[in-house]
């Protein structure tokens, strides 16, 4: 009877009966089914867990709170500030005064004044480090605490009295990565497909501006299983794991991954972020697949002592000051001015969305920043818009319209017949693009165009593989990772 419940449907000669479903584990129990867990796992759980930069600013902040109450002891011999202040089992009352003394009198190194957004980290961290000792130690934060009220009264004109003195008036942004620096990139050489660093950093450059990834930390935990590929359409969609916005835990259960799709486009040449995975995916040994690495770096070069791929599983992977400083590098090798760190193609990808006009929850979704406050701080005004402004404040303008003026117009045969022609000297290597000719009520403005110039060897158009294009630049040269040596 037993074997007749669970017949499947499909099969069942009498399928109008209604079958019951037979919820036995009999015989299908494994031996384990639950797994088992060491006291010292539970008491790591236990803690409050932080990431390294956080707790490396909590102990900054307390090292500073800990060496001005020393300072002020010596200053102040005979009214000195008792030493449970700096314990976790301070009280209110000693907080909630020596807390004021603290802000008013704290300096960095230099003697200068903190601005204010300093002095919260300095507080926020020597909260996080006291409650980690004491999870009761008194939130000196909170409004709705009576025994704060002096506290939070000192605070808040003491951060005025820095806002009106221009301390911390200047903001310091990350710097962007402009559409001009990105050609100088392609046109130095920095950017190639026609050697294994050239395209490691071809990957690296497009995955930071696409996907808006931050930092070294997100490009050192990608992991080749966060790419899935699709064919229609022809895509790569990357799933995030977890961010420094998104770590998880009971406040973010329903909280969705960050997934951002990037489709082909074929007329973007070299220069499409699909085709530079595919290239690169290809080339990944096999080991690094089986070990989800992304990044990986070519085999050292062999010898007799060391063989090819003699460390090949302990060093896959690019080390972590390598792709920390990848983007600098590139800087310097191309020459672009200004500070450029990874966390600019963050900025240029989130910054390039919103000159172009997509809309705010679009480029949220990409950037996967939580408000719209924290994203508004990615996204930089223009030189053309700021013209475009200025134009119409000064009355020149009607409208805002921040695209340039065509370079030259000259009459051709009547008044209203004109062509507007723009050439490029030099054309960016980076896409072999086609000369455009618009017609426009009698007036046709052609672009690109220029001297032709010849190329020893010429780009290959993209065709999403599989297909025997691929193959063909790989029988031509290209090899796997591991066969490369720099």
């Amino acid at each position: 009877m037993a074997e007749k419940e669970n017949i499947d449907p499909l099969f069942d000669p009498n399928p109008s009966k209604k079958r019951k479903v037979s919820l036995s584990l009999k015989g299908k129990r494994k031996e384990k089914r639950f797994g088992s867990v060491s006291e010292e796992a539970l008491s790591s759980m236990a803690k409050t867990q932080m990431t390294k930069n956080t707790e490396k600013s909590s102990k900054w902040a307390m090292a500073n709170f800990v060496e001005w109450f020393h300072e002020y002891n010596k200053r102040n011999e005979d009214a000195t500030c008792p030493e449970e202040v700096i314990t976790p089992s301070c009280s209110k009352d000693l907080l909630n005064k020596w807390l004021c003394v603290y802000i008013s009198e704290t300096r960095n190194k230099s003697g200068e004044l903190y601005p204010p957004s300093t002095i919260q980290s300095l507080l926020s961290g020597i909260l996080r480090y006291m409650r980690q000792e004491n999870p009761s130690y008194p939130n000196f934060f909170s409004k709705d605490d009576p025994a704060f009220s002096t506290f939070q009264a000192t605070l808040n004109n003491v951060f005025k009295s820095l806002r009106s003195g221009g301390i911390g008036a200047e903001a310091s942004h990350t710097e962007t990565i402009t559409s001009e620096e990105e050609d100088t990139l392609w046109e130095t050489g920095v950017l190639n497909i026609d050697s294994p660093k050239g395209l490691l950093r071809c990957v690296f450059y497009y995955n930071g501006k696409c996907f808006c990834l931050r930092g070294g930390q997100e490009h050192r935990e990608l992991g080749v299983s966060q790419l899935k590929r699709l064919y229609n359409p022809d895509c790569y969609i990357y799933s995030e794991r977890s961010s420094k916005n998104r770590p998880g835990g009971t406040a973010q259960i329903r909280l969705e991954h960050k997934t951002v799709p990037i489709v082909a486009n074929h007329a973007a040449g070299i220069c499409c972020h699909v085709f530079l995975l595919d290239m690169y995916l290809k080339k990944l040994p096999p080991i690094a697949i089986e070990k989800d690495y992304f990044y990986c770096k070519p085999s050292p070069v062999a010898s007799e002592d060391k063989p090819q791929g003699h460390s090949q599983e302990l060093k896959i992977g690019v080390g972590k000051n390598t792709l920390g400083n990848m983007v600098k590098d590139m800087a310097t090798e191309a020459g672009l001015s200004g500070k450029k760190t990874n966390h600019s193609l963050r900025v240029a990808g989130a910054t390039s969305l919103y000159r172009a006009g997509v809309p705010e929850r679009i480029i949220q979704e990409r950037t996967g920043h939580r408000s719209l406050q924290s994203l508004r701080q990615y996204e930089r005004t223009s030189v053309d818009q700021e013209m475009a402004v200025s134009r119409i404040l000064s009355g020149e303008a009607d409208r805002y319209n921040p695209k340039p003026e065509p370079i030259s117009t000259c009459a051709v045969t009547e008044a209203t017949c004109s062509t507007s022609i723009k050439i490029e000297e030099n054309p960016s290597p980076k896409a072999s693009k086609q000369p455009m000719v618009q017609y426009n009520n009698c007036t046709v403005n052609v672009f690109g165009g220029g001297k032709a110039q010849a190329s020893p060897a010429p780009y290959p158009q993209y065709l999403p593989p599989p297909s025997s294009l691929m193959d063909q630049w790989i029988n031509e040269g290209y090899q796997d990772f591991a066969d490369y040596t720099y």
